[in-house]
């Protein structure tokens, strides 16, 4: 995991030397996640090859039902109610704090109508990040962990650390997303096992990612007050 963390940090890295100037940034987060999903894949394919192939494919052919998403939603709204502040350092949220990185990008793209720019962010950020870190912390890892005691709360904290930012200005704030996206984290892993499908828990992150790209998309293209837009989505984890 070590090694994976490695990759996302230089693939960021890369993708900016690669795609100088500030106009560049979407095709910089384009590049740096698909450079770090190949990289982590292919540094995975000597354990991949360990693993017992059955356990996988059952979890991706479990069966999905509308009611475990409305109740994995539901519950997932709450603990990021609850456990969002931690990520953002205070109890209320405000206009400089609470948007995410994807978040602020999607607000910007919007408010400057680029339709293009927020369907392209809405792919890389409800779809495909869901998609292989799901794969990544609720597939393989919670296979990988079965034989030891919390192999839930393992995956859960690697998949939280995963978000961290230990290089920005401070160290505090680079690790404040640790708390809320391993609670959200294990929520997931916990829904996957308790169902039996790893496809729940991917619909049940593109779903939490996806729409709160296109919650904050919407409200700013109505029009919508900067601090509504951010009490809208302050439970984002």
């Amino acid at each position: 995991m070590i090694q994976i963390y490695i990759w996302y940090v230089m693939a960021g890295e890369f993708a900016r030397f690669m795609l100088p100037g500030h106009d560049a940034w979407l095709s910089q987060m384009w590049l740096a996640q698909l450079l770090t999903y190949f990289l982590s894949w292919m540094s995975l394919q000597p354990l991949l090859r360990r693993l017992p192939s059955q356990h996988l494919r059952k979890m991706i052919n479990g069966r999905v039902t509308g009611r475990h998403l409305a109740f994995g939603l539901a519950l997932a709204l709450l603990l990021g109610f609850l456990t969002a502040p931690v990520g953002r350092g205070h109890l209320l949220p405000s206009a400089s704090t609470v948007l995410h990185g994807e978040l602020r990008a999607v607000q910007h793209l919007a408010a400057s109508r680029s339709l293009g720019g927020v369907a392209g962010l809405f792919l890389l950020v409800g779809v495909v990040a869901p998609t292989f870190e799901e794969l990544l912390f609720r597939g393989f890892l919670l296979i990988a962990l079965r034989r030891s005691s919390s192999p839930i709360f393992l995956s859960s904290f690697l998949f939280g650390f995963f978000h961290c930012h230990p290089n920005s200005h401070s160290a505090l704030l680079g690790f404040r997303p640790l708390l809320p996206t391993a609670v959200l984290g294990a929520w997931f892993a916990y829904f996957a096992v308790k169902t039996g499908s790893l496809t729940t828990s991917i619909l049940l992150h593109q779903f939490w990612n996806g729409g709160h790209v296109l919650l904050v998309a919407i409200l700013t293209w109505m029009g919508t007050s900067p601090w509504l837009v951010d009490m809208a989505v302050s439970c984002y984890a």
